[in-house]
């Protein structure tokens, strides 16, 4: 069964993902938002790219 991670933060997608036990990210802005990212839709837009460029295989 896949597991998916429910961050908005780079630190932890990426530490899950170098440990292999994660197949991907759930993420929204309110999660997003909760983890910190400022900067309105720009910043979430940008963290979404981030987390999107840590996770692709």
């Amino acid at each position: 069964m896949p597991i998916f991670l429910d961050s908005g933060k780079s630190s932890e997608v990426e530490k899950y993902m170098k440990m292999g036990i994660i197949r991907g990210v759930t993420t929204n802005p309110t999660i997003l938002l909760k983890d910190g990212v400022t900067g309105g839709m720009e910043g979430v837009k940008k963290q979404s790219i981030e987390i999107a460029r840590l996770i692709h295989p």
